[in-house]
């Protein structure tokens, strides 16, 4: 799905509200990188964090990361 919308997330500039609908998706995989240490994973969070900003997306306590997850 992030794949098909890989130049929404490019046409937000950063900006978060521009792709409000796909933030409960980014935060779910950015939160399961600690537990699965996975590299692919990691290389995804990171560039997600310097697109949008670290604290933007504070994945530790939000409530869209999808809870079956957690």
């Amino acid at each position: 799905m992030l794949k098909d919308r890989s130049i929404t997330i490019c046409q937000s500039k950063g900006n978060p509200a521009n792709i409000e609908d796909l933030l409960g998706i980014i935060e779910s995989i950015i939160w399961s990188t600690q537990p699965l240490n996975l590299g692919c994973l990691q290389e995804f969070s990171a560039l997600m964090m310097s697109f949008f900003g670290a604290q933007t997306l504070d994945v530790s306590n939000s409530p869209k990361v999808d809870p079956d997850l957690k």
